[in-house]
């Protein structure tokens, strides 16, 4: 008996169903990761000849698995052969992922002349026996309890060969012993339940037809992964599992059919995703086609929600409706289908839970988030939970953590590891997006962030072989990370732009939600904050610079416009921010600054509404543009109308009276613009009420000076105070304007003080009963302080 060489695809199997250990690790009772080929903590040891799982090879030997053979193939099992689920025929014929080349990946156009073959799970084509996702302890950092035994580890001597006979056997023990553990399967179940919760949401895929049409309207300048993988998923899905040319068989598959499909797809996600691949190929092949998995269809159902939400009058709606015949979302147009699509990436996501997870599971959450901020609002429960979730599998995965940190000889570029980057990063963003919209504190801290930014790569060039991508990469990307094409925008582009604003903004959310007496010591912080800010955007290549003429410029792209307009918006968000901090700890009166910057987002904001036809892609964002940005900037503007003897130094014509109210004239109509269906149409309508108010209260009353009895007699500090607040919530309500007859000041020379603001009080709590809808929605919804710039609203405490 001689021992013969295999490769695994996967490790293989104790009797209770747990993976093996390799033989260095298990001798010396130590975890493995159980990598393939090579566990790490070998890898770490210079021990990659060592690293050896006992598997038993047709005649009962244990294989000793060579060193150069990448990924490794577990042979065929037999008796794992089900039989209780129908195949799907035709499907092409697939060799193993780890194997496939460019020319090899499944696409429509492929000859239909492929041999077919069964689909059923434990066949020949079946994937791998699944691994369980207990085994594996994700990321450990260097305080975690295997640290101090990783330092050990590199003192110690390589671990020797596996023990074997003078004839090169291994003893009849060993080998008894890896037989019974190839020959014990551990194929994956699958409730019958989740099968068919699975099948119908399988009944939701359109035809491809209509999947392209869907994937070619949706473009996003913000899409934080790799969108030609996106599309491969979603052709490959298509070309494998339906027969016709057109992606779908003139019936509906039938439940069968389907069944065998998510049973197959349920027994890929449980097996663990390789997610250091570094051939783009073989990559993209491990998530799709017959390796397809349910972060794969999540992301697919993803392109057809985002799709649909551009969908408009000048689309094909014939054909959407008949893409969709035949499915569970047959009759429904509009947001109704969005909104379903939405629904099953959702449950595509439920579906990986217990399993291994990996960074194409990130990307997933990430997109979700955004699809259920769209139909939930930004402050929901679900919004929060799915991004909690998914900083959690960043840190589980170790996203956050860079192995090549501050060595950038050692940083290989591979597409997957620039997915990862983009990925993790794009967590990082929209977890600080919620942040600043709830007031709750942020959940990924940029002091535990060491992932670099994704390098300005075209996806083109990503998805190249891996000497080609190299070479792309040293004469196409610049020490900086960018790209030398200054005059293109690629998507990961716009993404690396925003990285350094929002780790800004994550310091400003540190100040804004800390202790108070830490803001008080933070001037010399925030002035830096605002330098930095203006700094970066100032360095930003020219492609991404903003200019008030860019939006009337008809011959430039409209995704370039978009990613110049949402960048200069997040700069001016810093600078207001950090313009609301600084009055809190020592400014008080809005500067300048502050007005300048809530005057030119306001500005923009009502651009994008005036000019809405040449940005039809991108309704869909528009509704949290208004709440996350004109809204607390229109509150500023509106507090500063209220105050007209307040002299500034400054004669910059953009802040004038004037243009104020020209530009929140035209926000009021941008907001009642908005769809009543949406999400935050509450507040949009809540916010033009109080804007309308203030527009009617400084026009249809002139505005005139302080009462001159106001102005003789020095008040108490109290009284002051309240005096001054107090009028202005009146001048806002339309209650008495100071210096006319029944305001504050008056009645209080008629009736004394405390009795006159308790008898303006009452009056005040009567109206606000009135204005309750308002108030209560704008007050209540900007948790964070800095973004409640319509506090004059509240009534006085009495």
């Amino acid at each position: 008996m001689e021992a013969e060489a295999v490769t695994l695809t996967s490790v293989p199997r104790r009797r209770n169903g747990r993976q093996q250990a390799c033989e260095p690790c298990r001798k010396r009772k130590l975890a493995c990761d159980h990598s393939l080929p090579t566990c790490s903590r070998c890898k770490r040891r210079n021990a990659e000849g060592g690293c050896v799982y006992l598997v038993a090879s047709a005649n009962g030997t244990p294989a000793r698995p060579r060193a150069g053979d990448g990924l490794r193939q577990r042979s065929t099992r037999p008796g794992t052969t089900s039989t209780h689920s129908a195949p799907i025929n035709p499907v092409r014929a697939q060799p193993p992922h780890h194997a496939r080349r460019a020319s090899d990946l499944p696409s429509p156009l492929a000859s239909s002349s492929s041999s077919s073959a069964s689909m059923t799970p434990g066949s020949g084509g079946a994937p791998p026996s699944p691994s369980i996702a207990l085994d594996n302890p994700g990321y450990l950092g260097p305080t975690s309890f295997s640290a101090v035994f990783r330092e050990a580890q590199g003192h110690l001597s390589p671990a020797p060969a596996p023990v074997s006979g003078v004839d090169g056997r291994c003893p009849p023990g060993v080998a008894a012993a890896a037989t019974r553990h190839a020959e014990t399967p551990f194929p994956h179940r699958t409730s019958p339940c989740k099968l068919d919760r699975a099948v119908s949401l399988l009944q939701a895929l359109p035809n491809l037809q209509t999947a392209r049409l869907l994937a070619e309207i949706n473009v996003s300048p913000m899409d934080a992964w790799v969108r030609p993988a996106a599309v491969h998923m979603m052709e490959s899905m298509y070309a494998v599992f339906f027969a016709s040319c057109d992606g779908r068989p003139t019936s509906s598959p039938s439940t069968a059919e389907l069944r065998a499909m998510a049973e197959l797809i349920f027994a890929n996600t449980a097996t663990t995703l390789n997610d250091d691949i570094d051939d783009p190929a073989a990559w993209m092949a491990s998530f799709s086609g017959r390796n397809m998995r349910w972060e794969s269809v999540g992301e697919v159902f993803v392109i057809f929600a985002f799709g649909a939400l551009e969908l408009n009058a000048s689309c094909n709606w014939e054909q959407i409706r008949a893409g969709v015949a035949g499915t569970v979302f047959e009759g429904k147009e509009d947001r109704t289908l969005a909104l379903g699509w939405k629904d099953c990436a959702a449950k595509c996501a439920e579906f990986c839970k217990g399993e291994q997870p990996s960074s194409l599971l990130v990307s997933l959450y990430h997109k979700n988030i955004v699809l259920e901020s769209m139909d939930s609002g930004d402050t929901s429960f679900l919004s929060f939970t799915l991004c909690a979730e998914a900083v959690a599998l960043c840190h589980y995965l170790g996203l956050h953590v860079d192995p090549a940190a501050g060595d950038d000889r050692a940083a290989k570029v591979t597409a997957s590891a620039e997915a990862r980057r983009r990925a993790c990063w794009g967590i990082f963003t929209i977890d600080k997006i919620g942040a600043i919209c709830t007031g709750r504190p942020p959940l990924f801290n940029r002091r535990y962030m060491s992932t670099r930014m994704p390098l300005d790569v075209s996806n083109e060039d990503l998805l190249l072989p891996q000497d080609q991508l190299e070479e792309a990469v040293r004469l196409k990307v610049d020490e900086n990370g960018w790209n030398r094409d200054r005059d293109r925008l690629y998507p990961v582009k716009y993404v690396r732009a925003r990285i350094p604003m929002i780790v800004i903004r994550d310091e400003i959310l540190e100040l804004a939600l800390g202790p108070a007496d830490t803001l008080q010591r933070s001037y010399d912080q925030l002035i830096r904050l605002c330098r930095d800010s203006g700094r970066w955007y100032k360095s930003l290549p020219q492609l991404l610079s903003y200019n008030h003429l860019d939006i009337k410029d008809s011959s430039m792209d409209v995704t370039v416009l978009y990613a110049k307009i949402m960048l200069r918006l997040e700069h001016l968000q810093n600078v207001f921010l950090i313009e609301r901090l600084l009055k809190k700890v020592g400014h008080p009166d809005p500067s300048d600054a502050l007005l300048q910057a809530s005057v030119e987002i306001v500005s923009i904001t009502s651009a994008l509404w005036t000019h809405r036809d040449r940005l039809c892609g991108q309704h869909r964002d528009f509704e949290w543009i208004l709440i996350s940005y004109a809204a607390p900037a229109s509150g500023v503007l509106c507090g500063e109308l209220l105050q007209p003897l307040r002299q500034h130094a400054s004669d910059n014509h953009s802040i004038s009276r004037s243009n104020i109210i020209q530009q929140l004239s035209l926000l009021v109509g941008f907001l009642d613009w908005i769809d009543t269906s949406a999400p935050n149409a509450r507040l949009c309508c809540a916010v033009k009420e109080a804007i309308d108010r203030v527009l009617a209260q400084v026009l249809n009353k002139p505005c005139q000076p302080c009462h001159p009895a106001a102005r003789a007699e020095p008040a108490q500090p109290a009284t002051a105070t309240t005096t001054t607040s107090a009028a202005t919530v009146g001048a806002t309500l339309g209650v008495a304007e100071p210096g006319h007859s029944g305001g504050l000041v008056e009645m209080q020379a008629s009736m004394g003080g405390h009795g006159a603001q308790h008898h303006y009080q009452q009056q005040q709590q009567m109206l606000l009963q009135d204005l309750d809808f308002m108030t209560s929605d704008i007050t209540d919804f900007f948790n964070l302080d800095l973004l409640d710039t319509f506090d004059f609203l509240r009534p006085e405490p009495t």
